[in-house]
C-alpha cells in the first residue's frame, strides 16, 4: 500500500469567522413550544471546506444556506458550531440513520478504531432520516447507538455532533407545521452528499447515504475519504501514515 492509498489531498483551505450560537429550536414533537428565529449566517470570503460542504450546495451560487438542527434540538449558526468545536480539531463526516441495518454499524466500527488514535477529535454524522431521527425519542437513541458504536464516553459528548436538516421554503426560512413543530427534509441530506461530496447514491431512496468517512484536518480541509466498509486494520494503518500529528493543548 503506498503512501497516499486512500487520502486525495485538496487545497481547500480557508478563514473561520466567529458568529453567536442560536437558541433553542422546537422539534417536530413539541407543537407547543414557541417559534425559534434562525439566525442567518454571513458567507465568508474564503471558508474551510468542512464549513461550505454543509452550508450551501457548492454547484449554486445564488442557493439558499441549509439549515440545520443538533442533537440537543437547537438550530445552530454552522459557522459558530465550527469555531466552537471543530476549528483546530481533526474531524470525520459521515451520514446514517438510527437503526440503520447495513453499514452505519460498520461505519462505527471504523470510526471507534480512528477515534483511538486521536481522542481528540469531532465525529460529525448527518441524519438521512430527520423525520423520524430528529424527534426527542429519536434523537437520545440515535445519540446513545453512536456513542455506544464509536465508544465515546459521558467525557465526550462534546466530540459527537448529530446534525438533522430542517426543511426550508424559497426565501431560505424555515418550514414549519400547523402546530409550530420544525418540519426537516431528507433530500438535503442526499443534496450535500451528491453535489458537494460527489457521492453515487440512490437519491429515489430517502434512507440511502455513502459508505464514506470524509476525514477533514484541523483547519477544515478536506484531506479524504475512504468507504467504511474497508478493514479496520487498513484504516489503522492508513491514519497513522496519513494524519498529521495532532496539535498538543487546548486551542490546536
Amino acid at each position: 500500500m503506498t503512501k497516499r492509498s486512500w487520502l486525495t489531498r485538496t487545497g481547500a483551505t480557508g478563514a473561520l469567522a466567529v458568529a453567536a450560537l442560536t437558541a433553542p429550536a422546537p422539534s417536530s414533537a413539541d407543537p407547543q413550544a414557541p417559534a425559534a428565529p434562525i439566525s442567518r449566517q454571513p458567507e465568508a470570503a474564503a471558508a474551510s471546506k468542512f464549513f461550505s460542504t454543509l452550508y450551501k450546495r457548492t454547484d449554486a451560487p445564488d442557493a439558499k444556506p441549509y439549515l440545520w438542527m443538533d442533537q440537543d434540538g437547537n438550530e445552530i449558526n454552522l459557522k459558530a458550531l465550527e469555531t466552537a468545536k471543530i476549528r483546530g480539531k481533526q474531524a470525520t463526516l459521515t451520514f446514517g440513520f438510527n437503526g440503520c441495518p447495513v453499514f452505519c454499524k460498520t461505519i462505527n466500527d471504523r470510526l471507534k478504531a480512528i477515534d483511538a488514535m486521536n481522542p481528540q477529535m469531532v465525529h460529525v454524522v448527518v441524519s438521512v432520516n430527520p423525520d423520524v431521527d430528529a424527534t426527542p425519542n429519536g434523537r437520545k437513541q440515535f445519540l446513545e447507538e453512536l456513542q455506544r458504536n464509536i465508544g465515546l464516553k459521558e467525557k465526550d459528548k462534546d466530540r459527537l455532533i448529530i446534525l438533522f436538516p430542517i426543511k426550508k421554503d424559497s426565501e431560505g426560512k424555515a418550514v414549519r407545521n400547523k402546530d409550530g413543530g420544525m418540519m426537516f427534509d431528507a433530500t438535503m441530506a442526499s443534496e450535500v452528499q451528491i453535489r458537494n461530496l460527489g457521492a453515487q447514491i440512490n437519491a429515489k431512496n430517502p434512507k440511502a447515504h455513502t459508505p464514506n468517512i470524509y476525514l477533514f484536518g484541523d483547519n477544515g480541509e478536506l484531506l479524504g475519504q475512504k468507504p467504511g466498509t474497508r478493514p479496520v486494520g487498513e484504516f489503522q494503518k492508513d491514519w497513522q501514515q496519513q494524519m498529521p500529528e495532532p496539535k498538543k493543548g487546548k486551542d490546536r
